[in-house]
């Protein structure tokens, strides 16, 4: 999805002002967000995989990590609660370069996030949740 985003957003932005090298630097932006959205998959699987009956809580999950993104600022949150929402570490492409450590530090933790859910999944017994 990222990626049709960015692609629609740098065709039409190439479509109105003729300057199509600029579409795969905001393909590039879009799916710069792909590994915050996949820390916040990584939670949801964690929590169905050791917690099924608490699934429900990615979707708190979620919504903290919006309301702290929209809201964060306005609301004078610290530093330190910006900074716990997975979107906060996502690089501003193309407004500065990404930022590699960021960017693999974030899919470190989603694959941690997957890999233990998929363990909690193998551990239970499906037939007794």
């Amino acid at each position: 999805m990222s990626l049709a985003a960015g692609l629609g957003v740098g065709v039409g932005y190439a479509s109105v002002t003729g300057d199509t090298s600029q579409v795969a630097r905001l393909v590039g932006a879009a799916v710069a967000t792909v590994p915050g959205v996949l820390v916040m998959v990584g939670v949801a699987t964690a929590l169905f995989g050791w917690l099924p009956r608490l699934t429900v809580a990615a979707w708190m999950a979620f919504a903290t990590v919006l309301i702290i993104g929209l809201f964060g600022q306005v609301l004078r949150l610290p530093e330190w609660v910006r900074s716990a929402s997975p979107v906060a570490h996502v690089p501003a492409v193309p407004a500065e370069s990404a930022s590699a450590l960021s960017v693999v530090g974030l899919l470190a933790v989603a694959g941690a996030l997957v890999g233990a859910g998929m363990i909690g999944f193998r551990r239970r017994d499906v037939a007794a949740t």
